[in-house]
């Protein structure tokens, strides 16, 4: 019969992995106890979460940017830039439903009473530019 040091060996990285995973009971390797190989899990796992919300982020940030700027040309500005770009998605996902552009530009004036109807068809088609793929 093996011992215990010659059966942790044979053992893969998958099956490790499972067990920890589902809790399943395991031998722990030599020098390595069971809340240092937990810490270092949580703290990849962690690390991964971070680099893919930076990713996707990052990759966002400059389509915002341009929205912003296209409305600030055009003499639209926020006080709130996260709302505006919020609502530019706003307009796609209104788009893509088939709701006509006039009652968008409508949407766009009860939400921002400070635009007139100028400005908010300004900023439905700024929207649509930026954020709508094209069909």
């Amino acid at each position: 019969m093996p011992d215990r040091h010659s059966v942790l060996r044979a053992r893969t990285a998958v099956d490790v992995f499972a067990e920890v995973r589902f809790g399943l009971q395991r031998l722990d390797p030599p020098g390595i106890d069971m809340t240092t190989l937990t810490r270092l899990s949580a703290i990849a796992a962690m690390a991964a979460a971070a680099a893919v919300a930076l990713a996707a982020s990052a990759a966002a940030a400059p389509q915002d940017a341009v929205f912003l700027d296209r409305l600030q040309k055009v003499g639209i500005t926020s006080s709130n830039p996260y709302a505006t770009v919020h609502g530019g998605y706003d307009v796609c996902r209104q788009l893509d439903l088939g709701t006509p552009h006039s009652q968008i530009v409508g949407f766009v004036l009860s939400d921002n009473p400070d635009l007139d109807w100028d400005s908010a068809a300004d900023y439905v088609v700024l929207a649509n530019m930026t954020y709508c793929p094209p069909v």
